[in-house]
């Protein structure tokens, strides 16, 4: 009966997470976060980029904007909804959906990171800083699954493929490299490694 229970649960978690998958790559849910399933595009110099979970995007999206507007992005809200940098563009999507089209043209680069180094920064940015399974829509899924929501980095690491099912934010912030940038590097021109990104504001302009 237990293992009954908790298999209903594994597929109770199982299915939110595919239904919330589906809401957030709704056409609706795409307009109202801007160019979802679009690159990170600058057709002046006629670069595209993949961004990548925990590999900096957000520093390579506040980069990308300031050269594109001429000023650094400030985050903004607007009747009370809070605007960041990652509503600018794509917030890292499987690439199999993502529109190809109109960067058939364009230099594609992409920023690459130590695997071991992600997943401790996943751990340190959205299990310690942000508490996401202590969020009250994961955490009353979790205490079900007697998971806890606050666990040390060795109890996450023994239960990581449970935390990956369950928690929507989890799974987005450590799926695989892969996920987001197929399994071609042939399709991209060029490689920048997160830990010598300082090099990225130069070899960016040329």
């Amino acid at each position: 009966m237990a293992g009954d229970s908790e298999g209903g649960q594994r597929l109770t978690g199982q299915r939110k997470t595919s239904i919330a998958r589906k809401r957030l790559l709704h056409p609706r849910a795409r307009q109202q976060i801007g160019a979802f399933e679009m690159p990170v595009i600058l057709d002046k110099y006629r670069l595209a980029y993949l961004p990548v979970p925990k590999v900096a995007c957000t520093s390579v999206k506040t980069r990308m904007f300031e050269i594109e507007n001429g000023v650094p992005f400030k985050a903004f809200r607007i009747n009370g909804k809070a605007f960041h940098i990652h509503h600018y563009s794509n917030r890292g999507v499987p690439f199999e959906s993502l529109s190809k089209r109109k960067i058939r043209d364009h230099v594609r680069i992409v920023v690459v990171r130590n695997p071991i180094e992600r997943f401790l920064s996943g751990v340190s940015n959205r299990v310690v800083f942000h508490k996401d399974l202590a969020k009250p829509v994961f955490s009353s899924r979790l205490a079900g699954a007697t998971l806890p929501v606050m666990p040390n980095l060795t109890k996450f690491v023994q239960h990581f493929e449970d935390y990956f099912r369950y928690v929507g934010s989890i799974e987005h912030h450590f799926a695989p490299m892969v996920t987001f940038l197929g399994k071609d590097p042939g399709y991209f021109e060029k490689f920048l490694v997160s830990a010598n990104l300082m090099s990225f504001p130069t070899s960016f302009g040329s």
